[in-house]
């Protein structure tokens, strides 16, 4: 936290809103930290169990289930400093904080189904483990964790701040839906047209948005240190981590008979 706020706050000037710089990051830090711990130590949990696999029968999914809550143990540890930032700071947890326990479970939800599947991964494919860490590196710049995702500030649909006429008149303009409405409007609000229809594509297939955790870190922040929640982006992200999970349950069921033999 120190580092980076150094020098991305202080050298390079990069915002983060009404927030102090330190205490944004951490609170970015802090649930990145979990989901990449919970990751990697679930991914690598079978086979580091490699004894305990082939001489006792129980549900192998316990292994990554343990892994998760190993590092749920340290999250909750490095909570507390958060606390204490934020009374250093003066800030006042707002009403939202009541939402962190689902902003906890989602961290729970997404750190699960990847590490569950990559824990099955690993096992019937060894060369798994050696990139690992490095997906976790790179998944961590694609994370808005110590920086700030704008769309976050407005939250309401996932597209940018309006330009143009809609942003002179809201009331008046009219958004066109349809491809003929498009073609027979003059060349000037045809282009308007299909700047809205590229704004709302970018909006759903944004690569922050294929990260599932930039909304869920978003929402993390928001519901402990206040700011709008980004609920369009939240519903995406949810979907994309049920997935994740649901995926990684089923090919780890397929697979987990054959865990003694192989290992």
């Amino acid at each position: 936290m120190v580092v980076f706020a150094q020098v991305f706050g202080g050298m390079a000037g990069m915002s983060s809103g009404d927030l102090p710089y330190p205490i944004f990051v951490y609170a970015g830090l802090l649930p990145w930290t979990f989901v990449s711990q919970a990751t990697g130590k679930a991914a690598m949990s079978v086979a580091s169990s490699e004894r305990l696999v082939e001489k006792v029968y129980f549900p192998r999914l316990v292994i990554p289930i343990s892994a998760v809550a190993g590092a749920m143990v340290d999250f909750f540890i490095a909570f507390v400093v958060l606390v204490l930032m934020m009374f250093w700071y003066g800030i006042v947890p707002p009403a939202t904080v009541a939402l962190l326990p689902v902003a906890i479970l989602l961290l729970c939800l997404i750190s699960l189904g990847i590490g569950v599947l990559y824990a099955s991964l690993n096992i019937t494919y060894r060369d798994f483990r050696h990139i690992i860490g490095f997906v976790l590196q790179i998944w961590m710049f694609l994370t808005p964790s110590i920086y700030m995702d704008v769309r976050a500030l407005h939250p309401g649909d996932g597209s940018t701040t309006p330009t143009g006429p809609e942003a002179a008149s809201p009331a008046a303009y009219q958004p066109p839906t349809t491809l003929a409405h498009i073609k027979s409007l003059p060349k000037s609000p045809q282009k308007l047209a299909a700047d809205e229809i590229a704004r709302d594509f970018h909006a759903w297939l944004s690569p922050l948005d294929l990260n599932p955790l930039t909304a869920i870190i978003a929402f993390f922040r928001a519901s402990i240190l206040g700011g709008p929640i980004p609920w369009f982006m939240l519903v995406k992200s949810t979907l994309v981590s049920s997935l994740l999970l649901t995926i990684g349950l089923v090919y780890f069921r397929r697979t987990e008979d054959r865990f003694a033999d192989i290992i």
